[in-house]
């Protein structure tokens, strides 16, 4: 259900959003039960779906009441689309914004001094403050050597393992690309569009250098 957004002549960023609370069409057939039951939030004990509602309308429903217990923000206005879906902005030339109130991860990339083949991430959480809550002080970051995992970030919470399991892979896609005898990289017509933009922006610059 994945989508991505790139428009034509917009060079400077682009974006995806993953809709939470509905079947995937790939999948085998779900109910709204069924998938309020796989969704994590209400569990196993949900029992039933009040009438002229959905899964996905629940799944947002509680969303918000949680955002307005932990942080007390106003969620009147949320969409259910800000609430509980993945919505993800690349800014070029290096930063990845997560929009709405279903996560509050902000990635940026810096360059190793002149190294091609190591740079810097950072991953922050900014998480949102309503206009009744003493907002908090600044965190101090945590500085992983390259052979640590995500997971000793403890500030992370479980969001560690799940940036090992994204990560993984890097250094193998790394010597792959190296030994690869094929000019150039073969990109998924749609799910690695925005691969294709980042790369044709950073050629639109070099070509004026």
């Amino acid at each position: 259900n994945s989508q991505y957004d790139v428009y034509p002549g917009v060079k400077h960023w682009n974006r995806m959003i993953v809709p939470r609370g509905l079947a995937s069409p790939q999948g085998a057939a779900m109910d709204d039960l069924d998938i309020l039951r796989a969704s994590g939030d209400l569990g196993a004990d949900a029992a039933a779906i009040p009438a002229g509602m959905t899964a996905r309308m629940v799944i947002a429903d509680q969303r918000r009441a949680l955002l307005e217990r932990q942080f007390g923000v106003d969620t009147a206005s949320v969409s259910d689309c800000e609430a509980i879906d993945t919505i993800q902005y690349f800014l070029f030339p290096n930063m990845a914004v997560w929009a709405g109130y279903n996560s509050f991860i902000c990635y940026r990339w810096l360059p190793n001094g002149h190294d091609p083949d190591s740079s810097w991430m950072d991953v922050m959480l900014l998480a949102p403050v309503g206009p009744d809550r003493p907002r908090p002080a600044t965190a101090k970051p945590t500085v992983l050597a390259p052979q640590q995992a995500w997971s000793e970030a403890k500030a992370l919470g479980g969001l560690g393992h799940v940036f090992d399991q994204d990560t993984a892979n890097i250094a193998a896609l790394q010597r792959g690309l190296k030994a690869s005898k094929k000019p150039g990289v073969t990109l998924a017509h749609y799910q690695e569009s925005r691969i294709r933009h980042f790369a044709k922006t950073l050629e639109h610059y070099l070509a004026e250098t």
